[in-house]
């Protein structure tokens, strides 16, 4: 009787863990590039309206979410929001001195030497990185590069390069970077 129970327990659990909606996937909160919240409530009203915004693009073409830019309580948020089916499997991020950007010698980045990095677990739709204000200058580069997928019913799983909309890096790669400065946002607290 005792491992039916147990049996019962496990099943509904197992139900119960397997029927979340899109609404409720993993958000993912990092600062400095560690995971400091890995939550489903966190208040989405707080992430609805941004002081900058790009496309967060797949595959060169596909329009895979967003990419977003605020200013609070002395940190920068720079936010990657997948939308549609589409799911973010990896981030990569580079915020500073255009010129200190790791490239190769053809000019392509070297996404794996950018200082903000995860790998996220299946499902999730939004990662936000948090970096102190005091560690930027007044104006400066982001390159935001993101590995998504998108799995839709009757049709081959697609994996795809992701980045956020802006100027080429003019190397060989169709990868991209957009310039910015602190004062195109109104900070909610002073900084």
């Amino acid at each position: 009787m005792k491992t039916t129970f147990i049996l019962l327990i496990i099943f509904v659990t197992s139900l119960i863990g397997c029927s979340q909606d899109k609404d409720e996937q993993p958000i993912l909160v990092i600062d400095d590039n560690s995971i400091i919240e890995n939550s489903r409530h966190m208040d989405q009203n707080k992430l609805q309206e941004h002081c900058f915004e790009v496309d967060l693009l797949a595959g060169q073409f596909h329009d895979a979410g967003n990419i977003t830019v605020d200013i609070e309580n002395g940190f920068l948020i720079v936010s990657y929001d997948a939308q549609g089916d589409w799911e973010i499997d990896a981030t990569h991020l580079y915020v500073g001195d255009c010129e200190a950007i790791p490239v190769n010698k053809k000019g392509n980045p070297k996404i794996g030497h950018f200082p903000y990095s995860g790998s996220h677990p299946d499902g999730t739709t939004l990662v936000v990185y948090s970096i102190d204000l005091n560690d930027l200058s007044d104006c400066l580069c982001i390159a935001a590069h993101a590995e998504v997928s998108i799995d839709i019913p009757g049709t081959p799983y697609q994996g795809e390069t992701a980045w956020g909309n802006g100027s080429s890096f003019g190397g060989g790669s169709w990868a991209m970077y957009f310039d910015f400065c602190l004062a195109q946002c109104q900070p909610t607290t002073p900084y």
